[in-house]
């Protein structure tokens, strides 16, 4: 059975991996919705071969995604690496919205937090996912940023992407590229 969140509302969600041997479950895009959040976690690595990637975003052309590289991916109890972990949640009252700014330096940190917080902006936001670029990014200042502009009642979290202990290149995921 699917649990309620608070206020009686459901949620339905699928996890999945992509590995060297294959997919975990096929990407069916069967959850697929304007009410869909998927997030990715990925191999830095996938800069260079896309495919599995590309595979989510076409298989769910009408819902959000988001994602990032990271040091490591956790799909149920397992940790991998060199792989590309998935999670689909389609809510029945959610609404969803994505927001993304553009960092050139590191200094830029704080006004790319307000210029997300203003993009979302909205009367009922409740809690705000954050996925930044791990290398060019002060991710203290991108926070404080958001906190300038968003109510209290409004919870930040979410991560740095990740490059094992390369720290030479990450990847995020926004507005579909």
């Amino acid at each position: 059975p699917i649990p309620p969140l608070q206020g009686g509302r459901r949620v339905k969600v699928q996890t999945f991996s992509f590995t060297s041997g294959g997919w975990s479950a096929e990407p069916d895009g069967a959850l697929d919705s304007e009410r869909t959040l998927v997030v990715l976690f990925g191999a830095s690595n996938l800069i260079d071969r896309p495919a599995p990637v590309q595979r989510i975003i076409d298989a769910f052309p009408r819902s959000q995604v988001m994602g990032c590289s990271s040091s490591g991916e956790i799909h149920g109890t397992r940790i991998l690496d060199d792989s590309l972990a998935v999670a689909v949640a389609k809510f029945d009252r959610v609404a969803l919205r994505l927001a993304a700014a553009r960092i050139s330096a590191t200094g830029d940190s704080f006004a790319a937090g307000k210029e997300i917080a203003r993009q979302l902006t909205a009367k009922e936001l409740r809690a705000a996912l954050v996925l930044s670029d791990g290398l060019q990014v002060n991710g203290s200042e991108l926070v404080r940023g958001m906190n300038a502009l968003l109510p209290e009642t409004v919870t930040v979290t979410g991560g740095l992407a990740g490059d094992g202990d390369r720290f030479a290149r990450t990847w995020v995921i926004a507005e579909r590229r």
